[in-house]
């Protein structure tokens, strides 16, 4: 049986539900020292591998949020910038007055310097260019926008929409760099370190368990519903990583995963 094949998720599901039944729980309590022992160190290995798998998720779970986040701001940001965009360019074709074109166009020159390449600029670019923006535009071109009716809106409203939409979106570009880090610093050096001592603490009590199971009559009750739910777990992740044959791979398992009684036993001493 190879304990190391299960994921973390997989782990925590078959200790948690073992921790949360009664009978589990009575049946090793009764069972002496023996059995305190082997309950103390699942409790031991699991909570702290929660608490890993929790950071990590709560951790992966924002950065996805700012992703998303990330995204309907630049959508944002790219509608208002070509609503404007195409109305100054209808405004300049449109009208005959030489002096309302000239009007037109300084305010195009103003908003869009490099055109509409502006919506294909990386997120943290487009974030900046709204900070240039912001302080390029003074309060004569907003009194012109403001006076520009579009629909519903007016050009100054679809304005500061675009530079809202540019600003956020700069903000949430840099805490999702920041928040990216620190999930690299995570997996890796001392992040990832403590989720294979983790691991390693959750198999090791298993393994005691298991081993307790064949040495002490009074679990008996436990080892077909122990076996049974880790033989299914095993399999079931092994099927998943293309392994058909479980028993053959098991074989193979390196012999720290596989385990030997005595340092199953050694649960119980350190107890």
């Amino acid at each position: 049986m190879n304990l190391g094949s299960l994921t973390i998720n997989m782990m925590l599901n078959i200790t948690q539900r073992w921790l949360g039944d009664q009978q589990f729980v009575n049946t090793l309590s009764q069972a002496g020292p023996l059995g305190l022992g082997i309950l103390d160190h699942i409790k031991k290995a699991h909570g702290p591998l929660v608490e890993l798998e929790n950071k990590r998720t709560v951790s992966e779970s924002a950065f996805r949020a700012l992703v998303e986040r990330s995204m309907k701001l630049d959508l944002q940001h790219d509608r208002k910038a070509r609503a404007i965009h195409h109305h100054l360019q209808g405004l300049i074709e449109g009208t005959d007055n030489p002096q309302l074109a000239a009007e037109y166009q300084l305010l195009e020159s103003l908003l869009f310097p490099i055109g509409l390449r502006v919506i294909q600029l990386p997120h943290i670019e487009e974030g900046g260019a709204a900070v240039a923006l912001d302080r390029a535009v003074g309060p004569e071109q907003r009194a012109k926008l403001a006076g520009i009716q579009v629909g519903e809106s007016t050009l100054l409203e679809l304005f500061e929409a675009w530079l809202k939409a540019g600003h956020e979106l700069g903000g949430v570009v840099t805490e999702r760099a920041q928040l990216k880090a620190s999930l690299v610093r995570e997996r890796t050096d001392a992040g990832e370190l403590d989720l294979k001592a983790g691991r390693s603490q959750w198999i090791h009590s298993i393994r005691g368990l298991l081993w307790a199971l064949e040495a002490d009559e009074t679990l008996a009750p436990l080892a077909e519903r122990v076996n049974a739910t880790l033989e299914e777990a095993t399999a079931t992740s092994l099927r998943r990583r293309g392994f058909e044959d479980v028993e053959a791979f098991d074989e193979l398992a390196e012999p720290s995963e596989v385990g030997e009684p005595s340092q199953a036993a050694a649960v119980v001493v350190d107890a």
